[in-house]
Parts: structure tokens; sequence; C-alpha cells
């Protein structure tokens, strides 16, 4: 690694008044450019901390070099054709800190503190990011306490064959088809009906399942989703699909670096892409898998230093909030950005069939519990809720399917509901009091919310429903959304929702 140091004046501002004065002699002194090897920066210059101003736009303008907060010094770049200097905050590094930006004097020039490197000689510096999140100061949140930011997972995946056609309500006796039938995803005219439900259930981003680039996730977001008249306001961003990019049983992770680096050039600067503090959002899916294998930082390692080297301080969110939450401190913790459980049936333990008040109450003080060990280790907490499950088309597993009834008793979309209301109680200020719904559009799994035709009832076939009665349900999923959703003006609520759950 070189780093050349062009045609330079130096300033100290304590003896700002003789610069002009000797301005010849210096610019003189400093005509040929200066090249330092790292050793030598690292010891000689490593206090120096040089940044672009931030108003610069011409070659002329101020570089600056500050050793600390209070004793600056102003540089310029005196070769017009030099190369410029771009600025690399110190949350990127080693150090962890905060990279300050302070306006002085008649308010166009600023003051920061960093680290510098050259363009022409070191583009990517530095080689490698680790895997802790970035030391960044959380913006205040403009959601009202009682409101909540919603998002839902969006399967992008409908391009052809409705994607092998194995799913559930397809396979019904007689069948309970979508009320878009079984179509094709990047039409525009499918595409403004999912925006419009969109909207009416209250939902702000879609998370979308990606593939890598090139894949037919890719094409269909890139191309169609993002390029949509009708996107207006909507938010999106990628869910990373993990088993699919990583080889977990070889520990390959070769491909992460360039799959962040391709994202990062393709949709992180698009201005519908969701950001938390300013910075892309990544959700990635199981984490939790990775760190088992020892593989998570290693490939949070790259996608932080892939997406830093395309100008990005990548927010990461880790489906890792699984199950029982940890008794000790989890490095996983320190290094995400957030955290969330896509897996909502699988943490509840597989229902048998109904879920129940019991079950879904336990599975909510341990979410919360999550959140509390979460926010301990300065991490973000994003809860979920899901309608209910049946992957039995396209699995066959020795577990019942979880229905969308709570419990007997209640009415169709009442587990939905329960899991809504408690997850509010769990949202985040730090992430705009984000709640995912999994899923927009995932028929595999029947987690859906997405409409189906409207009435018949079936509980045929049987190996597929395990007797559970399946109902043609409508728009009811949008309507539940959307009412649980909706801010509410405070005032005391006497429910049993509140009586036998202590978060």
């Amino acid at each position: 690694l070189v780093i050349v140091c062009t045609t330079i004046i130096v300033e100290s501002r304590k003896a700002s008044s003789s610069l002009d004065e000797n301005e010849s002699e210096i610019r003189e002194r400093f005509l040929r450019p200066k090249t330092y090897r790292v050793a030598d920066y690292e010891e000689e210059i490593a206090p120096w901390h040089l940044y672009e101003d931030a108003a610069a736009e011409a070659r002329s303008q101020p570089l600056h070099l500050a050793r600390n907060a209070d004793n600056p010094v102003r540089i310029y770049d005196y070769e017009p054709d030099a190369p410029s200097f771009n600025y690399l905050p110190m949350e990127h590094t080693i150090h962890q800190q905060r990279a300050r930006q302070e306006p002085r004097g008649d308010g166009t020039s600023y003051w920061y503190t960093g680290l510098f490197h050259h363009t022409d000689t070191d583009e990517r510096a530095p080689t490698v990011l680790g895997p802790e999140r970035p030391t960044t100061t959380t913006a205040t949140s403009n959601v009202p306490s009682n409101a909540v930011t919603v998002a839902v997972y969006y399967y992008p995946w409908y391009h052809t064959d409705f994607h092998g056609r194995k799913y559930i309500r397809g396979e019904l006796q007689p069948p309970q088809m979508p009320v878009l039938g079984e179509y094709n995803d990047r039409s525009s005219k499918v595409l403004a009906r999912h925006l419009e439900w969109s909207r009416q259930a209250n939902v702000n981003l879609w998370v979308t399942s990606w593939w890598g680039p090139d894949s037919e996730t890719d094409i269909t977001t890139s191309n169609y989703i993002f390029k949509h008249r009708d996107l207006r306001d909507m938010k999106l961003c990628l869910l990373y699909e993990t088993m699919g990019r990583v080889d977990v049983e070889t520990n390959n992770t070769n491909r992460v670096y360039n799959d962040i680096a391709y994202a990062a050039e393709t949709y992180f600067n698009h201005p519908n892409y969701h950001r938390i503090d300013g910075r892309p959002v990544m959700f990635v899916y199981l984490t939790r898998t990775l760190e088992r294998r020892e593989l998570l930082k290693d490939v949070l390692s790259k996608m932080r230093t892939a997406a830093f080297k395309k100008g990005h301080l990548l927010y990461i969110v880790g489906d890792h909030t699984y199950g029982s939450p940890p008794e000790t401190k989890l490095k996983a913790l320190d290094w995400l950005d957030a955290v969330t459980n896509y897996d909502i049936f699988g943490s509840m333990g597989r229902p048998d069939g109904f879920a129940k008040r019991k079950r879904v109450n336990k599975y909510s003080r341990e979410q919360a519990a999550w959140k509390r060990a979460a926010n301990a280790q300065g991490c973000a907490y994003i809860p979920g809720a899901t309608p209910g499950y049946n992957d039995k088309a396209v699995r066959q597993g020795d577990y019942n399917a979880m229905s969308r009834k709570l419990n007997k008793q209640q009415g169709y979309g009442s587990l939905f509901r329960i899991l809504l209301r408690q997850g509010r109680k769990l949202v985040d200020s730090k992430t705009n009091n984000l709640l995912i719904v999994n899923s927009f559009n995932e028929w595999h799994e029947d987690t859906q919310i997405e409409p189906v035709v409207e009435g018949g009832a079936t509980v045929l076939p049987w190996f597929l429903t395990r007797g559970r009665v399946y109902r043609g349900y409508g728009e009811l999923y949008l309507n539940i959304l959307r009412r649980e959703t909706t801010r509410r003006s405070p005032r005391k609520r006497s429910s049993n929702l509140n009586a036998t759950i202590n978060l």
C-alpha cells in the first residue's frame, strides 16, 4: 500500500497571518509529489487525519487536516491535475470513533477527524473492515411513540410458472387461488396492485428476497420493482438469502464480497432504498446459522468492507432472535446493527395445529428478553408477526401446520392479530419503530397476507391440511394489519392480552 500526497501547503491556524507572505516559497518547497510507505505513514503521520472539505466542489477548495479537535491545520492542493482525496470516517476503522463535522468561520468550511487515502494509489483502503458495527449517532426517531413503521418480506420470484406452483392454496380441493391468479410479478399491473394493497395495509417497506447478481429475484427487483412508476414513497431493501449464497457445509463465503459490491452499485444509491441513520439496510437470513458454523465474523467483515469501498456504511439486520434468549453476551450482538426473528413458527416450537395463547405469550416474553439483551449491547431489535404456517406442499416434515386461528374457538386471523399487538409492545425507536410481517407473498409456506379469492372452506387433501379447515380469506389480513398498526390516541385499554402477558 502506498499513500501519495500531492503538492500541499500546510497552514497552522495560529500562523495563518503569515501564510500569504510565504506562499510562493512554500509552494516551491512542496512542488514535487511526495510518496510515503504505509510503515512511514503509520509512524510519522498517523496522528494527522485528512479529510476532503464537505463543501468543496473545485480543487482549489481547502482540504482539512487535524492532529486533534483543538489543533486543526489547513492544507491546500495546488496541483490542478492531481487526483482528489476521499475521506474515510474513523468509524470505518479499528478506532471505532465517530467522525465529527463542525462548521467553522463563515459556515462554508468544515473540520473533520478521520483517516485519509489517495484515490489513485489505494482506492479500496482500508483493506479489510472487521465485523463490528460502526459507532454512529442514532438519529432521533421521527415516528410517534404510538406509531409503527410496517415492513413485509416480499418475494419477487413468481416470474414464470408461479415458482413451481408448490403451494398449499393451489393444492386444496377445491383450490383457493390468489386474487391475481398465478401471476407474473414482472407485470406492471401486478406490481401496481401489490403496491396498492401494501399502502392499504399501512406497509411502508418491502424487504425483498435476493439471491445474488443476475438471479431471477435480482432482475425482477432491479429492472421492474425499483423502476415501477407507482413506487412513489414505498421503501425497499434486500433480504440476503444466505443459504443460497454461502456454502455452510464447506465454509465457502467467496461470493459474499462481490454480492454486496454489486448490491451497493445497483441498489444502495436509489432514493427508495431504505436507510436507518442514513445507512442502507440489508436483512441477512439465518445469521444464527452462520454464527453456529463460525462463519458470521467472516461474512459480516466481507459485507461491511464491500459496501464501504463503494461508499456506504451498511446497516445489517440479522435473523438471530430464534428460541430462548442468550444467558451471556453474544459477539453477534456486538457485530449486528439490529436483530429480528424470521421463523416465528419454528421459534414457537412448531405448534401442533393451534398455537394457543400460552405458547404465544411465552414466545413474546422470549422476544422481549432478546430485545433487552440486544439493547444492552447497543444492538437494535425488530419484532415480527405472521398469520400462520403450512409448507407441506413443498416440504414434508414430521410436524403439523400452524393454523391461522389462535385456538379452536377464535376466528381466522386471531393468531395474526395477537402477534401484531404483542409486536407493537416491542418496537424499537432506534429503527423508527419497525415491525416486520412474514410475509406479503411467500405462498410456499402459506405465510402470505396477499389476498386469495374469498369464500369456500375445505379440509382436503387431508395430508396437507391435517384436518384443519382452510377458508378463502379475501383481504382479511390486509385489513387486520391496517387496523392493528393505525396510530391511535393514547388511552388505557383493558384486555385479556394485557392481563396475561408480562413483557
